[in-house]
């Protein structure tokens, strides 16, 4: 199956090449000649998927390049005119030592990364073509050449069909919240299931013949960093194609707080690969006070995140308030509400040496490991259940940040006083989730 995305941009990028080589191809004048590989190379080098990711590589080339060239041409001539034979050499080797390490040093530290890079490489490949070839001809023609090259590459990136990285930020977060909903639903269902799964080992031996959704679904909410915080990085650029200004800052951090949430969950996948010699199916105490409770928590949270997939998606035409509604965040908290109290009936229902056992460090005596639970010969399955209840109400308090970055990313695009109305709304709101009483008084 053929990729939408990578066709449009190895089309893109050939049509780019053929339009830069034009000049060397129909010039016959020697100077565009000898330097027209330049502009091949430069759209080859600038070329990215989106309009944001490739207007953001074309500033810092053009950025880095101009400034490079301008300083080893003046460098370079300064040298060959006004020093010496013998100190020649040492002075540019000194100019290629302190340029290198400065530029190198902000590109590793510094946001400007392709920047400091290309200023490096121009800066270096110059001032050594400068000090032996002093014609400021041929490299004026270089220069030319690639910024003909860039503004091809720009060119023929914004015209249609566009890939945008504001698209593709929102896109990637839906699927991640998607993948995370997944995930979590699957998950709850093995817990109760008693199911024990395969190691990892040798999932990625054999992935094809094991049962491994869990682990796919929460390895693409972790391998979507990268791309969030490319598009993210990129989409600022796309403003004049965006109809209203987005924070793309709390884009991001929507993605960070999603992957928080999702490493309780990896927890829990940890637990049930675990080889366990002696390992029971759930209790009778687990089946009548957590399982119910559990699958409604996980089915809840689920619903949650899948809805925003949507409201990511379409964020533009959502109140901040529908939004928390239409996501059950209420009814995500209730069930989270019983599933605390579950967990409390479930210690309760077993032996109190158990449960002091089940949160005592892992040496156990064989007396404390020897006592039943239902009939259960390890005290295993306790502890991990109290483990994974626990996880999962961890997973509950991420949701809800995740939550709240959600609203905050609806709010960051209003004009400023419904900014202030909506925040006020969500502090009354949290009161009156804490003191209905005293609010209702108010």
């Amino acid at each position: 199956m053929v990729d939408y995305d990578s066709a449009v941009h190895a089309l893109k990028t050939g049509i780019a090449v053929v339009l830069a080589s034009l000049l060397s191809i129909c010039d016959p004048i020697y100077s565009f000649t000898a330097t027209g590989g330049w502009a091949v190379v430069t759209v080859i080098v600038l070329s990215q998927r989106t309009v944001g990711a490739t207007m953001l590589k074309f500033t810092e080339r053009t950025l880095g390049t101009a400034a490079a060239a301008a300083a080893a041409s003046i460098c370079g001539l300064a040298v060959d005119r006004y020093l010496p034979d013998f100190w020649q050499p040492l002075a540019v080797a000194s100019l290629l030592f302190v340029v290198t390490v400065y530029c190198i040093y902000r590109a590793d530290t510094g946001s400007w990364t392709y920047a400091y890079t290309m200023t490096a490489l121009t800066f270096n490949f110059l001032l050594l073509l400068c000090y032996r070839q002093p014609e400021l001809a041929v490299h004026a023609a270089r220069l030319l050449m690639i910024v003909i090259g860039g503004l091809t590459t720009l060119l023929v990136s914004v015209a249609p069909p566009q890939l945008t990285a504001h698209e593709k930020a929102r896109a990637v977060l839906s699927e991640s919240f998607e993948d995370a909903a997944r995930a979590i639903r699957t998950v709850g269902a093995a817990v109760v299931s008693g199911r024990q799964l395969h190691r990892l080992s040798r999932v990625e031996l054999a992935p094809a013949a094991l049962d491994d959704e869990i682990h796919v679904a929460y390895r693409q909410v972790v391998l979507a960093r990268t791309t969030i915080d490319e598009a993210t990085k990129a989409a600022p650029w796309e403003a004049w194609l965006q109809p209203r200004r987005v924070d793309w800052a709390r884009h991001k951090e929507l993605g960070k707080r999603l992957r928080r949430t999702i490493y309780d969950v990896m927890s829990i996948d940890g637990f049930l690969r675990v080889d366990q010699p002696r390992h029971s199916p759930p209790s009778e105490a687990f089946r009548r006070t957590l399982a119910p409770r559990l699958l409604a928590a996980t089915e809840r949270m689920a619903a949650v995140l899948a809805t925003f997939a949507t409201a990511v998606k379409t964020l533009d035409d959502v109140e901040a308030d529908r939004v928390a509604a239409s996501a059950g965040l209420e009814a995500m908290d209730q069930s989270l509400a019983l599933l605390r109290k579950g967990l409390r009936e479930y210690v309760a229902a077993v032996s109190p040496e158990v449960a002091q056992v089940a949160d005592s460090p892992p040496l156990q005596s064989q007396e404390a490991a020897a006592a039943a639970e239902d009939g259960a010969t390890s005290v295993y399955p306790f502890a991990t259940s109290v483990a994974v209840v626990r996880l999962l109400l961890n997973v509950g308090d991420g949701i809800g940040s995740v939550a709240t970055a959600m609203r905050e990313l609806h709010a960051s695009r209003r004009p400023s006083s419904d900014v202030r109305e909506a925040r006020r709304r969500t502090l009354q709101a949290i009161a009156a989730r804490r003191h209905p009483t005293t609010t209702a008084m108010v």
